[in-house]
């Protein structure tokens, strides 16, 4: 709504006013064609959308063009890359077990060529509840598989008959000597060949260490050799592992007691653990050395009847080893300890207790060096990355994670430009805190980019679509272009392809559930997300209850090659919801406000949108909205030049000093087109006054004043205080306006305009005046604001009169309860509509005047007689009453007595009216010798109208009533006749005018 203004005359500083115009025109002129062929090239600065909340977000500066070839040209993108990972092609591996890749923490794949080919050994689990009698509770297979970089499988051979493993088999049991299990780290043998040592099973169900030694070939590769590995271990021995930081692969010696078991007979505790080295020429075990280690008595009390001491990871570090040993109470109370120490290569320990704790700490070997050992540490409330120096023994915390996160860390084999050091892959569970919040992920496995400090360069949540977790076991980088190898296990049956030839093969037995997957991935360049818009955006303002979400974003569409085709959770049907979403708070309605919306004003107004990818990047851009209403004036089908003004009020003082800009200003004039960068040809000011005005109808409003100066009455001024049409017009837009010429007594309200004036009231009609009669006194009439020239005035019955207001201030009284003349008092008119729109005006007033009763009276003697002398005056008394004959006041009357009916003089009385006392009743002295003969009275004067005869007198019994409610004035004749009964005596009355002075009148 354009509120009503008062004009005030512009004062135009310089010395020659023309010279000045002329220098205006003539610059705004050129400055509008220059506008007009540029292209739309403003960038706004960054903003704050949801400031003053707990989640504000800085929209970034406006993008201009794009930066990745991929992304289609009408996009805009933001410039700046992060790396993050591509499926490149994912296979899988299904048996009616449950089919696993971590094994006591080794490493099962080993790459073979430059190629990218790899050997990768699997772990199937059957639990013993497949139905057979003959079922142990846990029966393991190991298959070896040949896969070429993209997890295209070349080979597989079961480890222990060498053909190639049936997925459906269900017939192996533990009897058949076809158990396998802890399979070691590929051993590289050289010239292509390759060794894995398992536990398989003989004779009697003993258990045995086997060798089984493959040659790689170019598509398949074969079993060459196989051996039963003799040994004699002191000590119980677990799995071969390698010697981290070396080239030496070890079984680590443990010891445990158990005091329970008659078949594990109690046994002393020993001062060190063995180590053995298993030599890859001769094939067999080696004690390489017995570590020394503190006494279990001395650390965990009270030992329960089944506790132990084993060491976990050992490593090379240049000078002597270091490792870690697990101490630990397997009954309640269950608890452990876990000690890093260091030896030389002796066995003697060089260190106590490094950096002890009750919670366990997993080395991180595959970035660990010999200088510094890295590990994380689950605690109570954080992970945390360290940092240990095997000279110093000094610790040094890196960096906090999510609670409850575990994860692994692999180091970049070759230098790339991207600053990436390292990769992350784990599973974290509280990714909306710490080092991953920027990257909203859910809940999950987590890849991420990390830098040489351990930063987050960009990270990528696995969301698989059937919702089922994924574990990555294995991450190798295979080059500098960032071609990885991956591999684990998992549920879902979406991450990856089915097998190929069996597809997802039924699992039997309660704890079969999970497949193995693996192939490649690969580091790409994230770029930005791109997004697009139509240039020309058109809203209608005032359109009733808009949604501005769908009239500002229905042809905005964002798009993303990471997120939408490369992403590892597949296509994100979401990306297109997420446009101008603050990410800090996804729910919230958008910010459009913030964004740079005035939902109230036409007009170019430059509104930002924005996306962010799953990389926490994000792209913005501005466009123009042209803000139109029902006052704006373009081509509907090739919009270009745009024209807006609106109605506007100005009081009858200052139509005078209404000029061309003024109107402009009043109306809001906006004139633009679609390629002024948002600015305004003509916005009402001086400088860009490039719009022209109708002069003649302009001219018209100025001239209205001096008409009004000599309006006296309602009816008068109604004919000057009214809408008047005023006409804009810009290039080849024209807009036509109402503008609403008022004075004190009009109100604009609610986007209505009444007009009511000042009027007079009898003061003997205010009692029962309608609220019809009062409009039509006051000359009432109700406008739509927002009307367009032409419309005429709103319905005048929706407009009414309270005459029944009442207020502390008796000025505003409803005219209903007026009972005092000569006063002013406002009038309250009220518009209300079938939709319920209201409005009132409480401006004009009512002069309420006494207005005195008017009686025109003659006394007439008829028939008079020569012996009766005729009086000279005739007298009366008026009685001023109610209509029910309530008398409020008495007045004496007198007036000259005629002899001749056909002179029709009259004299004039003024009768004073008491409130809501609106009759007179006549009542005639009558002479002596003389009889009341009746009367005639009539409301026209008889000079000009009917005359009074006594033949139209009324009987002599009835006395005039005369009534003031409806008529202004009376002519009234009274007849005297003289007795005819009683004969008169002469000089039997005193003729003389007494001495009693005169009647009131």
């Amino acid at each position: 709504m354009r509120h009503k203004i008062s004009i005030k005359k512009m004062i135009i500083v310089g010395l020659n006013l023309v010279f000045l115009l002329l220098l205006l025109s003539t610059t705004n002129n050129i400055r509008a064609k220059e506008e007009k062929t540029s292209k739309i090239t403003t960038k706004m600065s960054s903003v704050t959308i949801d400031q003053n909340t707990p989640f504000p977000f800085e929209v970034p500066m406006d993008a201009v063009g794009k930066v990745e070839n991929a992304l289609p040209n009408d996009y805009v993108q933001a410039k700046g890359v992060k790396p993050n990972f591509k499926k490149i092609e994912l296979n899988s591996y299904s048996t009616t077990s449950g089919d696993t890749m971590e094994v006591k923490g080794n490493r099962y794949i080993q790459q073979l060529n430059e190629e990218g080919d790899y050997l990768l050994v699997s772990s199937s689990r059957n639990d013993g509840d497949m139905g057979k009698s003959d079922s142990p509770p846990a029966l393991y297979t190991l298959n070896i598989l040949k896969l070429n970089k993209n997890g295209k499988i070349l080979d597989q051979k079961n480890i222990q008959t060498g053909m190639p493993y049936n997925p459906f088999n269900t017939t192996d049991t533990f009897l058949s000597g076809l158990h396998s299990a802890n399979a070691s780290p590929i051993i590289p043998y050289g010239n292509q060949r390759y060794g894995i040592i398992y536990t398989g099973r003989g004779a009697g169900l003993f258990e045995e260490r086997r060798l089984v030694v493959i040659e790689n070939k170019s598509t398949t590769f074969d079993i060459v050799h196989r051996s039963t590995i003799s040994s004699s271990f002191t000590q119980s021995i677990e799995a071969v592992r390698p010697l981290w930081g070396g080239t030496k692969f070890l079984a680590y010696g443990f010891w445990e007691r158990r005091t329970d078991d008659p078949d594990h007979p109690p046994a002393p505790e020993p001062q060190s653990l063995e180590v053995y080295e298993f030599n890859t020429i001769l094939n067999t075990y080696t004690k390489l050395v017995d570590l020394q280690h503190e006494k279990i008595s001395t650390i965990l009390t009270p030992m329960t009847a089944y506790y132990g001491t084993e060491l976990v990871d050992l490593r090379d570090t240049g000078d002597g080893y270091f490792g870690k040993v697990r101490y630990y109470n397997q009954y309640a109370p269950k608890n452990y300890k876990i000690f890093f120490y260091k030896w030389n290569y002796s066995g003697q320990l060089l260190s106590q207790r490094i950096d002890h704790h009750t919670t366990d700490s997993v080395i991180l070997h595959e970035i660990s060096n010999q200088e510094r050992i890295y590990y994380y540490r689950h605690e109570p409330d954080a992970t945390v990355l360290y940092q240990l120096d095997t000279s110093t023994y000094a610790v040094k915390e890196i960096k906090k994670y999510p609670i409850n996160t575990s994860f692994k860390l692999q180091m970049q084999k070759q230098p790339n430009s991207d600053g990436i050091k390292y990769v992350f892959y784990g599973s974290v569970w509280q990714p909306k805190i710490g080092e991953f919040a920027p990257w909203n992920l859910e809940p999950g496995v987590v890849l991420a980019y990390l830098d040489d400090d351990f930063n987050v360069i960009n990270a990528t949540g696995i969301l698989v679509e059937d919702g089922m977790p994924v574990n990555f076991s294995e991450i190798d980088t295979l080059d500098a272009e960032g071609n990885l190898f991956v591999a684990g296990n998992t549920q879902s049956k979406t991450f990856s392809k089915p097998p190929i030839g069996s597809g997802w093969v039924t699992k039997v037995g309660t704890e079969s559930i999970s497949n193995i997957f693996f192939g490649a991935m690969k580091k790409i360049d994230d770029y930005p997300p791109g997004i697009k818009f139509n240039d020309k955006l058109i809203v209608k303002m005032d359109e009733p209850s808009i949604d501005w979400d769908q009239a500002l974003l229905s042809d905005v569409e964002a798009y993303d090659t990471f997120d939408i085709g490369d992403n590892l959770n597949g296509e994100q049907a979401k990306l297109q919801a997420t446009i101008n979403r603050n990410p800090n708070a996804p729910t919230n309605p958008i910010d459009w406000k913030g964004l740079g919306l005035n939902k109230t004003e036409t007009g170019p107004q430059w509104i930002k949108y924005f996306i962010k990818d799953s990389s926490n990047q994000v792209t913005a851009a501005s466009r123009l909205l042209n803000g139109v209403d029902e006052n704006t004036d373009y081509d509907k089908t090739n919009p270009e030049n745009f024209l807006s003004a609106g109605n506007f009020g100005i009081d009858i003082k200052d139509v005078t000093s209404l000029d061309r800009l003024s109107a402009k200003s009043a109306a809001a004039l906006k004139a633009w087109h679609t390629e002024s960068k948002g600015i305004l040809i003509d916005d009402g000011t001086a400088s860009k006054d490039v719009a022209k005005v109708n002069q003649t109808e302009l001219q018209a409003i100025k001239d209205a004043k001096v008409t009004y100066d000599t309006a006296i009455t309602a009816e008068e001024k109604s004919k000057i205080i009214r809408p008047y049409p005023l006409t804009f017009t810009y290039e080849d837009r024209t807009v036509q306006v109402t503008v609403f010429v008022t004075d004190d007594t009009t109100k604009i309200e609610n986007n209505m305009v009444i007009y009511g004036f000042d009027f007079e009231a009898s003061i003997k009609k205010v009692k029962n005046i309608t609220s019809d009669e009062v409009k039509s006194l006051a000359y009432a009439s109700a406008w739509d604001y927002q009307m367009k020239w032409g419309a005429t005035a709103l319905p005048v019955s929706n407009l009414t009169v309270d005459l029944s207001f009442t207020d502390p201030d008796k000025s505003l009284t409803g005219l209903n309860l007026v009972t005092e003349a000569n006063e002013s008092y406002k009038v309250k008119f009220d518009y209300q509509d079938s939709t319920g729109k209201k409005a009132t005006n409480h401006l004009p007033s009512a002069s309420i005047y006494g207005s005195p009763a008017k009686l025109n009276i003659r006394h007439v003697v008829l028939d008079s007689q020569a012996d009766l002398v005729i009086p000279t005056t005739g007298y009366l008394v008026g009685e001023n009453q109610d209509t029910t004959g309530k008398v409020a006041s008495n007045v004496n009357l007198k007036t000259p007595i005629l002899t001749d009916d056909t002179d029709q003089t009259f004299v004039l009385k003024q009768l004073e009216l008491t409130f809501d006392h609106w009759c007179y009743q006549m009542r005639p002295i009558v002479p002596e010798y003389y009889q009341y003969e009746g009367y005639v009275a009539s409301t026209k004067d008889p000079a000009t109208n009917k005359q009074h005869e006594a033949k139209d007198k009324g009987i002599p019994t009835t006395l005039p009533i005369l009534d003031y409610q409806t008529e202004e004035e009376y002519w009234l004749t009274i007849y005297l006749k003289p007795l005819t009964t009683d004969a008169p005596r002469p000089y039997s009355w005193d003729y003389l005018k007494q001495k009693m002075g005169d009647f009131a009148p």
